[in-house]
């Protein structure tokens, strides 16, 4: 059963879209400030604290529900979610091409919307949680770091086994074309189809599976969190960010094999394998002296 259910297809494109959003992230703090990586999350990491970020969370996921569960329009979402891509894709553009970035966010943002493509989906996406990442990452200290991770895959569980809010909230994404999550076809040729077509046909088994027809998806969290941690390492050193993202990319494999063991398509919480691997990686890193 293992065997017919795994798709080296979908697995290739989680790896290579985790691992470019990772070492976004960590490029983006490396290059947005002249100073070392270090200093930035030593001096930053004192005014936020895990505790802080996970207030934060609650909140926004709140509103989420919200604006998904009371108002039955679709437009406060895709405003909110197009709002987020600019802003989180301008903070990694602004590491790489300074102050053109603006600009550029803002034709990525209108090229996405105009025609949006789930290549182009995936693309913007990338850019905009890998400066989401840099953000958090940046402003927790590495304990700190660990202490979110851990209380969100906890969280994860419980969204996603017992209360199911996480895919109630994913049917109303993807029902006003405002998804938080890679979508990853299980065709190549289905690249070029466009995001809010098929969302809308995938909308309607949303709630039986997100990986059912020919799509699979993976949510903003389990990519945004991993890096986060690898973004905070950068207070030890670039390579025990980048052994972090190596460790996260071996619990995204794990991950994809427990998903396929189940035999059934139906969601599960993905991050606290990631997590773990993440959290693994960083204390690796820290024995080995790096």
């Amino acid at each position: 059963k293992m065997a017919k259910n795994f798709n080296p297809t979908i697995l290739f494109q989680e790896i290579f879209f985790f691992a470019v959003t990772g070492a976004l992230a960590i490029l983006t703090v490396k290059l947005a400030f002249v100073v070392p990586a270090a200093v930035i999350i030593s001096d930053s990491a004192a005014g936020i604290a895990w505790w802080e970020f996970l207030l934060f969370f609650s909140v926004a996921t709140t509103v989420f529900l919200f604006f998904g569960k009371f108002l039955r329009r679709p437009w406060p979402l895709r405003v909110l979610f197009l709002t987020a891509l600019f802003f989180g894709s301008l903070i990694s553009l602004g590491a790489f091409f300074g102050d053109v970035a603006a600009p550029l966010a803002a034709v990525l943002i209108a090229a996405y919307v105009i025609r949006p493509f789930i290549l182009l989906h995936n693309v913007v996406l990338a850019f905009a949680l890998a400066g989401v990442a840099a953000s958090i990452g940046a402003a927790l200290a590495p304990p700190a770091a660990i202490a979110v991770l851990v209380a969100l895959s906890v969280y994860d569980i419980v969204a996603v086994h017992f209360t199911r809010h996480m895919v109630t909230m994913l049917r109303e994404m993807l029902s006003a074309g405002a998804v938080f999550a890679m979508i990853f076809p299980r065709d190549w040729r289905n690249y070029g189809g466009l995001f809010g077509r098929e969302m809308r046909r995938q909308s309607e088994r949303a709630e039986k599976s997100v990986s059912a027809g020919d799509f699979a998806m993976l949510g903003s969290g389990d990519f945004v969190f991993p890096a986060m941690l690898a973004v905070s390492a950068l207070s030890s050193s670039g390579t025990a960010a980048w052994t972090v993202l190596v460790f996260s990319l071996f619990g995204l494999a794990a991950m994809h094999l427990i998903f396929i063991r189940r035999g059934v398509s139906r969601p599960m919480a993905a991050l606290p394998p990631l997590a773990a691997f993440a959290i693994i990686g960083y204390f690796m890193a820290r024995l080995l002296g790096f």
